[in-house]
């Protein structure tokens, strides 16, 4: 089983560029799969891409069953808790510059390897495609190789912190979480700035920890998404011929009925295809205040270097 793990910080396009990654065969998305693995039972009551509530998606019931055969909503929401309180603390205790072994003893390495049946059975469900999860923090990709899941490849997706913070600063609405539509919250400025900041540090730890990484940027996925997806693809070791698609091609890949994405942007819910979906969204340049811009960009600057923004 090989995954594609995309690392980074929210409001970085990870729900896009899975979803363009779907769009290509041997790639199967998953979307958000630490909302499987960590949300609430109440969480399974959100959109699926295929339209239909979590719960009610024949791809994840079968996906579910086949990990745990019998098993009921208690006993997800049993191993939910459990870790999503490790990977907590396993965040906690990377923010810091620790390291995070073996935590929970025998009952937290239990949890971990229940979770990876999730993959496995994701992964038999999709016909043995390779899986995309763009769950982003890197907490869970270090979760994910202390499970034992030999064969993670990281994608560490960076996004100007600018603009990463200016859509921070604006509520969005979630229709996919159903009849009631939600807000996601804003975050302050120092608490983004913080937050993108850890993050980032993060992925390239979990990519100097990985077997294989690839560092790409959102401007250049959006501006340039070819040259983008061809070294994903040798990260993925796809021949390029394999994951072409014809010029134009609005349908589904032969095979793919539906797509099955859970969680991240509510745009997924829409997605057509990359070719027509992916439009840069470079409004941070005109509607973010001068000061605030300013403030960001001496507070980050040196990651700004790293990552070429300046």
């Amino acid at each position: 089983m090989r995954v594609l793990f995309i690392a980074g910080y929210v409001r970085s396009g990870s729900t896009m560029l899975s979803l363009m990654l779907g769009d290509l065969e041997p790639f199967f998305s998953l979307g958000e799969m630490s909302a499987m693995v960590y949300g609430p039972e109440t969480s399974l009551s959100d959109l699926c891409m295929c339209t239909q509530p979590i719960r009610e998606c024949e791809f994840w019931t079968e996906v579910w069953g086949a990990a745990f055969p019998g098993v009921g909503v208690r006993r997800r929401a049993k191993l939910g808790s459990q870790l999503r309180r490790e990977a907590l603390i396993r965040s906690r205790l990377l923010g810091g510059g620790r390291e995070a072994t073996d935590l929970g003893g025998e009952p937290g390495a239990s949890a971990r390897r229940d979770m990876l049946h999730l993959y496995e059975a994701a992964a038999t469900r999709s016909g043995g495609r390779i899986l995309v999860d763009s769950s982003k923090t890197p907490a869970h990709g270090f979760m994910l190789q202390s499970a034992g899941l030999a064969d993670m490849r990281v994608i560490h997706l960076v996004r100007n912190p600018c603009a990463v913070i200016h859509s921070q600063s604006r509520s969005k609405a979630r229709p996919e979480t159903g009849a009631e539509t939600k807000l996601v919250p804003r975050r302050n400025l120092m608490r983004s700035v913080l937050g993108w900041t850890k993050a980032n540090i993060l992925a390239e730890r979990l990519s100097s920890a990985s077997s294989r990484s690839v560092r790409v940027r959102y401007e250049d996925v959006v501006s340039q998404p070819e040259e983008a997806l061809i070294a994903i693809r040798k990260l993925a070791d796809v021949p390029v011929s394999e994951a072409q698609r014809e010029p134009g091609q609005s349908e589904l890949p032969t095979g793919r009925v539906s797509r099955h994405d859970i969680a991240g942007n509510p745009a997924r819910v829409g997605w057509r295809d990359y070719e027509q979906s992916v439009a840069p969204d470079m409004q941070w340049q005109e509607s973010m205040p001068p000061l605030r811009r300013g403030l960001v960009t001496v507070l980050t600057y040196p990651m700004l270097r790293r990552y070429k923004y300046l």
